[in-house]
C-alpha cells in the first residue's frame, strides 16, 4: 500500500472536499478539522511540538487548533514587505501568537480595505437643490450623498473546501489506524488491510 502521505510532517495543513462527516472520521488517520478545537498535549504531544500555543489555548495540557473556518491562508512575509500592517497582526485564541512577534504563524487579520481617495471636481453649484460644494472658496458645503454599493465584505471569487491539519496518531481507540498516511481512499482495495 502505498504511504506516500506518510512524508508529510506533523502540522501539515490540507484542503478536503469531501463530506464533513467524513473529514471529521479521518481523525481516526491523523487528520483533524482545523475549528479551533482546545485538544490535549497527553494525546497529540508531537502536534504540540510542532504548534504549541501558536493558535492559543487554555493552559497546559490543552493547546488549540488553527480555527481557519471561513479564512483565507496568507503566507507569512518573512521580510518581504508584503504585508504592510504585519506588526498589527491579533491572536486566534488566548495566548495565541499576534503581530509582535514577527512572522509568527497563528496570528490574524481582519477584514481591511486599502486606503485610496475619490478626487472631485472644482464646482460651485449652490443653487435651489440646496446644496452647493466649493474649493478655496466660501460657499456652504454640504456635498450630496453618492450613495452605497456593494456587500458585507471585500474578498475575491471563492470556493468553500475544509482544512484539515496531520496531528500524531491518534489515540487508541478501537477505529484507531496502525499508521499515519493522507485521507483514506473512498473505495479501498481488497489487499489493503484497514
Amino acid at each position: 500500500m502505498p504511504e506516500s502521505s506518510a512524508m508529510l510532517p506533523i502540522g501539515t495543513v490540507i484542503s478536503y472536499v469531501g463530506h464533513l462527516e467524513r473529514a471529521k472520521r479521518l481523525a481516526a488517520e491523523g487528520w483533524l478539522l482545523c475549528d479551533g478545537s482546545a485538544i490535549s498535549y497527553e494525546d497529540y504531544p508531537q502536534l504540540f511540538d510542532v504548534l504549541g500555543k501558536n493558535f492559543g489555548g487554555s493552559g497546559f495540557p490543552d493547546f488549540n487548533l488553527p480555527d481557519l473556518r471561513g479564512m483565507f491562508l496568507r503566507g507569512a512575509d518573512l521580510g518581504a514587505g508584503e504585508d504592510p500592517d504585519s506588526a498589527d497582526r491579533a491572536a486566534q485564541a488566548v495566548n495565541g501568537n499576534t503581530g509582535k512577534t514577527p512572522d509568527t504563524v497563528g496570528s490574524r487579520q481582519n477584514d481591511g480595505f486599502k486606503s485610496h481617495k475619490h478626487d472631485l471636481t472644482a464646482i460651485n453649484l449652490a443653487g435651489p437643490s440646496g446644496w452647493g460644494l466649493s474649493y478655496g472658496g466660501d460657499s456652504h458645503v454640504d456635498p450630496p450623498d453618492c450613495g452605497t454599493t456593494g456587500g458585507d465584505e471585500t474578498r475575491p471569487k471563492n470556493v468553500y473546501v475544509y482544512y484539515l491539519i496531520l496531528g500524531d496518531e491518534p489515540p487508541a481507540t478501537p477505529k484507531a489506524q496502525t499508521s499515519r498516511r493522507g485521507p483514506a481512499q473512498a473505495h479501498p482495495r481488497p489487499h489493503q488491510s484497514r
